[in-house]
């Protein structure tokens, strides 16, 4: 790679708005660093291990046509949720299959495991984390049975979405196809 060219990365690809901006923010002291990103926009962590698709992959309209929100969808590796921001516990469905947290800069994130799971009345999930909690992200926030879900006849297409998109500058995604829990997945423009 030419050292010149900062918007390629170190493959030789042409880098996205989202790795743009880290990589702008990375060059700061450590400490304003993270004076940056609270000031400018909100990083959401992966919550879970897996790959990227596009919402447009999902097979429910409402995701695929992000009338709830704008994010990406994870085809997850692991039956495990962490936290992808530090916030507050908003909502917890009954069943455990989906997830809402509220960000201390107010981004709304929801985590919906899998597609048409509400079906399995909680049968194959288990929250941890409690409604109104306070989390750091990389907390544990619930364990489901991949492998029994996938078994019983679900998608386990899982969508993260930003539930309140329109109230800020736009939503950007990594340009990972595979990610580990907490590595970078969205950039909310504040």
């Amino acid at each position: 790679m030419n050292e010149h060219n900062s918007s390629l990365d170190k493959t030789g690809k042409k880098k996205g708005l989202f790795n743009k901006l880290m990589d702008r923010i990375s060059g700061l002291p450590q400490e304003e660093q993270a004076e940056s990103i609270a000031s400018v926009d909100t990083i959401i962590g992966s919550p879970l291990k897996g790959q990227v698709l596009p919402l447009s992959a999902v097979k429910d309209e409402a995701f695929s046509s992000e009338a709830l929100g704008k994010g990406v969808a994870i085809l997850p590796t692991e039956g495990k949720v962490y936290a992808p921001v530090d916030g507050i516990m908003t909502n917890i469905f009954p069943s455990g299959h989906a997830l809402g947290i509220t960000s201390k800069s107010g981004v709304e994130v929801l985590i919906h495991v899998g597609q048409d799971t509400v079906k399995l009345k909680g049968q194959h999930f288990r929250p941890i984390a409690k409604q109104g909690q306070t989390v750091k992200k990389g907390d544990l926030l619930l364990e489901f049975d991949l492998e029994a879900i996938i078994a019983a006849g679900f998608d386990i297409t899982t969508p993260v979405i930003i539930s309140n998109t329109a109230e800020f500058a736009g939503v950007h995604e990594t340009d990972k196809r595979i990610v580990d829990y907490n590595e970078q997945l969205l950039l909310v423009a504040i």
